[in-house]
């Protein structure tokens, strides 16, 4: 795009109806404004692989200034793809400018979704080293945690509802030692986008 120029046409009329005209060609200037517009792909990404796309698509732009939305920002005029360090919406920003000052905006918003991941061991051995000494799962963005573990004969010998809370090999709450066996665990968990997730399995208690 560029500069559009106007002419202006003055008339008067005087009162015995005598008339004058004066035409200033190209008297008025109109500078083009720029148009901001951008994509992103895809809209909402895992945490697990937090980048996302960007599409420019502005046109009749001199300048370019990005907001990430995550304190990060560019002049660059295509950055292509960005890359977010934890979960939450963001709101991606960008001005335009042309050479003469004309400003446009446009903005996109992004997800970085939480990635649940869960791990569990399938033995543990309470003995005096410092090695596997308690049995519990492990995992990232977990909202409720049960823990039940049963012996052969479908007795429980240990209940939690703390993630953090693992099973010393201890029967209950006493300090009698669970003798080495194979128990089975029964865990439930509630993740953070409140999806349930049941894991049924065995673990070896080695002495």
């Amino acid at each position: 795009m560029s500069t559009a120029y106007f002419s202006v046409t003055l008339t008067v009329t005087s009162d015995s109806g005598c008339v004058a005209e004066k035409t200033k060609g190209n008297y008025i200037s109109v500078d083009p404004n720029s148009v901001a517009d951008f994509t992103v792909e895809p809209s909402t990404v895992s945490i697990s692989n937090p980048v996302i796309s960007i599409t420019n698509a502005s046109v009749g732009v001199d300048t370019y200034a990005w907001d990430f939305g995550d304190y990060t920002i560019s002049s660059i005029t295509d950055p292509l793809s960005h890359t977010y360090l934890d979960t939450g919406t963001y709101q991606i920003n960008l001005i335009t400018l042309t050479q003469n000052g004309c400003a446009d905006t446009a903005s996109q918003t992004v997800i970085i979704a939480a990635d649940f991941v869960f791990f569990i061991p399938n033995a543990f051995s309470p003995n005096n080293d410092i090695y596997n000494k308690t049995f519990s799962g492990k995992g990232m963005y977990i909202n409720k945690y049960e823990m039940f573990i049963f012996d052969r004969w479908g007795n429980i010998v240990f209940y939690t509802d703390e993630l953090d809370d693992a099973w010393d090999g201890k029967i209950g709450n006493t300090n009698i030692d669970a003798q080495a066996d194979t128990y089975v665990y029964d865990i439930k968990i509630v993740d953070i986008n409140r999806e349930k997730h049941i894991y049924r399995g065995s673990v070896s208690l080695l002495r």
